[in-house]
């Protein structure tokens, strides 16, 4: 029987990092898979709607991080799953600012500090980015909730005790420390 475990997150909530740091400490036990329905690129299935699970192999272990989307049906996500957890963020400004970065320069795992933001994007740009996700935390937390599921957010995973939750409700023994990478965000020093 396979063995599917998956973290719904929403985006720019520190799940690339996330599952850099699983793969390392679960190494050759599962198989990561990083957003199979990405609407832009996906390596397992051609489906965008989050309904073919195909891919998922008997007798295979599986960590899938699939991003959420207020408008997507995860009920056979939920049905096939083993565990789910979802990952939001508390900060909206800097969620804000990384998304409306990532989007503009297509760069989504790079670093960049606020004199980069400041140089492309406006207000305008900033107050429709932010209703965006005000709304999509809304949603993803009464996800949650509506199904039971646990929820982290990403201060709680990076600045806290959040990967303890994510190691208990995985059950995971990893000595790999975390975070697994760095913060793309630097208020003050330019990333090379």
């Amino acid at each position: 029987m396979s063995i599917l475990n998956t973290i719904i997150a929403q985006y720019r909530t520190g799940g690339q990092n996330l599952f850099h740091w699983l793969g390392q400490s679960l190494k050759q036990e599962y198989t990561i898979v990083h957003e199979p329905f990405n609407r832009e690129y996906n390596s397992h299935t051609n489906d965008t709607t989050h309904q073919d699970l195909s891919w998922v192999h008997k007798d295979k272990k599986y960590f899938m991080k699939d991003l959420w989307y207020p408008d997507v049906n995860y009920d056979k996500i939920l049905e096939k799953s083993n565990v789910v957890v979802c990952l939001y963020r508390e900060n909206l400004h800097e969620q804000v600012i990384s998304q409306m970065y990532s989007k503009k320069t297509k760069k989504f795992h790079h670093g960049y500090t606020q004199k980069d933001v400041d140089m492309i994007f406006s207000q305008d740009d900033y107050d429709r980015t932010k209703l965006e996700l005000e709304y999509n935390k809304k949603s993803i937390i009464n996800f949650a909730d509506y199904h039971k599921l646990p929820t982290v957010s990403y201060e709680n995973l990076y600045y806290r005790d959040g990967i303890n939750l994510i190691k208990e409700v995985f059950n995971i023994e990893s000595n790999v420390p975390f975070p697994y990478g760095s913060k793309y965000f630097n208020k003050e020093v330019k990333f090379i």
